[in-house]
């Protein structure tokens, strides 16, 4: 019985040496060291989106600007659009790390504990512009706007004469000094910054004539707008930013061959018109081209295979922010590829593709084949025209007070409907109208706009004319007798002149001076020399100025003058006596323009009596007349017609031979000189009438 005791407490005491020896072994578990940091984690922005068109699903591939090697998102599903919604950093950092850390069982005394990595913190949303610095490179500038928290939405658009680049940022103020900022580079002469109760405008001149290319980056509290070689820049980093992606993401699994990825959906914003500027010049494009239809929407990229159209154009709805609904015969599949269209543009081309149309009405736009837009527009205008025929008639009277109601009438009548009629009363020159109420507003308002008060103008014309004339003779007679014993030497013209060439004045210029002298010396018994000249200058200056005033598109015409008798022998040989008329007679048509011109149809005349051409004791008629027509500003003075007339007659005559003698060739010649010069002119000079208050 002892020994069995003795062998029960000695085999307790082994079984109690063998379990401390357990106990106390070196085989536990490691728990990290202290130094060993947690991997900080990374802030990643979404830089694109590719839609894929797969047999059974559409693939939505999303690239960040780094690594995304945790998730830290959610998927709400629906089905056409995934949305993306943020969740607390800090509990999926919590929920990441715990489950890289394998769980100790057991922890050493003095071990520390392993400290958890801070999430970074969000960014508030910007409320101020703290600075603005510049970084100038060696063929471009970029201004960074700097900002107290993660910038909101902003739009850009350019502009010309002078090119300037604006800038809008949307929900913030500024710290900055408003001043101009100025700085030397060969692209940007100055910035200006503008307060706005909803922004702040930024806006950039430029000191070429055109805008230089230009890039504007967004990165969290910084906006970068970059001028100049930008795009060259852009290209030579991208390669660099491809290389660090490729090191720090994790392996992914690989598509399936035969999938296509298509290239992202970028969505830039196109520039809104909030400036009355910019208004404008979309109106001035419009105006000049206006076969061409203007898009402004947002841009985006789209590559599909056989997508169901609903699905597009829902896709499409999600870009731009519209409403869309599509009934039941918008069916069938689309094929399509698109690089960088606004996002109109691209509804429009789907629209042709299929033979579909849309109606707009706020911010809903329907889709619907056109067959049946067709036929809602058809049943419409006939809904309409059946309404039209069982409404009441209603008679109103129209007075006219400038127009004939009889010229108005038939535009009158042209928008009444087919039961409408319309009347003159000629008396009180009033329009009687019997139609629907609709109808007898427009044929008021269609009065209003035709019944204007016609302007008058008041037409004034000079008819300037100038006679300059010049006339000249000179003429010489002479004779001698010489005797000497029983010889005699006589003239043998009459009054024994041997050179008989006086002076000669033509009709009704007067007579000729004459310097006559004797001479007797020896032989020369008796030399009788006679000169005669006669010189004649006239100016004659004549202004008339008919004055006359007319409505527009009225005809007026005022004459005053002479009318001429004259005898005339009939065909039974009886003498009667006839008038022809030598007046000034003016003749003018006007029209007023809208833009304040003055367009005149003019006939000018002007008939006058020369008495130097005399028939029978009739003098001949001298006759100026102009026709045309010209387009004269408001109080402006033209020169319609102008005729100028130079007269000039040289007459010598003499004894051959002798009369080109030096000097004494004057013995035997008398020479004449005539220059008549004749200047018309016509001028024109209308003025509007207006009323005085």
């Amino acid at each position: 019985m002892k020994s069995y005791q003795i062998i029960k407490v000695i085999s307790f005491l082994v079984l109690l040496l063998f379990l401390n020896s357990c106990a106390t072994s070196n085989t536990s578990i490691q728990t990290p060291p202290p130094d060993m940091p947690l991997k900080a984690l990374t802030v990643s922005t979404i830089q694109g989106i590719s839609f894929t068109e797969e047999e059974n699903c559409t693939r939505i591939r999303i690239e960040g600007s780094e690594a995304l090697e945790t998730p830290f998102y959610k998927l709400v599903s629906d089905p056409l659009v995934k949305k993306i919604a943020e969740v607390k950093r800090e509990e999926e950092t919590v929920k990441e790390k715990e489950t890289e850390l394998p769980p100790p069982e057991l922890k050493k005394e003095g071990t520390p504990p392993v400290e958890k990595a801070a999430a970074p913190e969000t960014l508030k949303k910007a409320k101020e512009i703290l600075n603005v610095s510049l970084d100038r490179k060696k063929d471009s500038i970029t201004y960074n706007i700097v900002a107290d928290g993660a910038l909101g939405n902003y739009n850009v658009f350019k502009m010309d004469s002078p090119p300037r680049l604006v800038l809008d940022i949307w929900e913030v103020g500024t710290r900055y000094p408003k001043h101009p900022i100025k700085t030397q580079n060969p692209f940007i002469k100055k910035v200006r910054i503008g307060q706005h109760p909803d922004k702040l405008r930024f806006v950039f001149e430029c000191l070429t004539p055109q805008l230089p290319p230009y890039q504007i980056n967004r990165m969290d509290e910084k906006l970068m707008v970059s001028f100049g070689n930008v795009l060259m820049e852009t290209r030579k980093e991208e390669p660099k930013k491809e290389e660090a992606k490729k090191e720090e993401e994790k392996p992914i699994p690989e598509l399936k061959k035969a999938e296509k990825v298509a290239p992202p959906v970028e969505e830039k914003r196109a520039p809104e018109p909030q400036v009355t500027k910019r208004v404008e010049e979309e109106k001035k494009v419009a105006e000049e081209a206006p076969s061409e239809k203007v898009y402004t929407g947002r841009k985006l990229s789209l590559d599909f295979k056989d997508a169901d159209i609903k699905n597009i154009l829902r896709l499409i709805a999600e870009v731009s922010n519209f409403n869309i609904i599509a009934g039941d015969d918008v069916t069938g599949k689309i094929t399509m590829r698109l690089a960088d269209v606004p996002w109109d543009q691209a509804l429009d081309v789907i629209l042709q593709a299929r033979s579909l149309g849309m109606t707009k009405v706020g911010n809903v736009i329907r889709i619907a084949p056109l067959n049946a837009l067709k036929k809602e527009i058809q049943a419409e205008l006939e809904a309409k025209r059946a309404k039209e025929k069982l409404e009441d008639l209603v008679t109103e009277l129209i007075p006219v007070n400038y127009a004939t109601a009889k010229e108005v009438q038939p535009q009158v009548k042209s928008i009444l409907s087919d039961r409408g009629d319309v009347k003159v009363d000629d008396r009180t020159n009033i329009l009687i109208v019997k139609d629907i109420a609709r109808n007898i507003v427009a044929a008021k308002n269609l009065v209003k706009s035709l019944d204007t008060k016609t302007p008058q103008v008041l037409i004034e014309a000079r008819i300037v004319e100038a006679n300059l004339t010049f006339q000249r003779e000179l003429g010489i007679s002479w004779g001698l007798e010489i005797g000497g014993g029983k010889a005699t030497l006589k003239g043998g013209l009459s009054d024994n002149r041997l050179v008989d060439l006086p002076a000669e004045p033509k009709t009704g210029a007067g007579s000729a001076g004459i310097l006559e002298f004797l001479f007797t010396r020896g032989t020369i018994r008796d030399l009788d020399m006679a000169i005669s000249a006669h010189e004649i200058r006239g100016d004659v200056k004549i202004i008339s100025s008919p004055k006359i005033a007319t409505l527009d598109n009225k005809e007026a015409s005022i004459e005053q003058g002479l009318r001429i008798p004259y005898l005339r022998l009939t065909t039974e040989g009886t003498v009667t006596t006839e008038f022809i008329d030598a007046n000034l007679k003016l003749t003018v048509t006007p029209h007023v323009t809208n833009d304040g011109n003055i367009k005149l149809s003019i006939k000018a005349k002007k008939d006058a009596p020369d008495t130097s051409i005399v028939v029978q004791g009739v003098p001949s008629i001298d006759k100026k007349e102009a026709i045309t027509e010209v387009l004269i500003k408001d109080s402006g003075v033209v020169a319609i017609a102008g005729i100028y007339t130079i007269e000039k007659n040289i007459q010598d005559e003499g004894i051959p031979l002798f009369k080109k003698i030096p000097v004494l060739g004057w013995l035997f010649k008398r020479e004449a000189k005539e220059d008549k010069r004749k200047d018309l002119l016509i001028f024109i000079s209308p003025k509007i009438i207006k009323d005085v208050v």
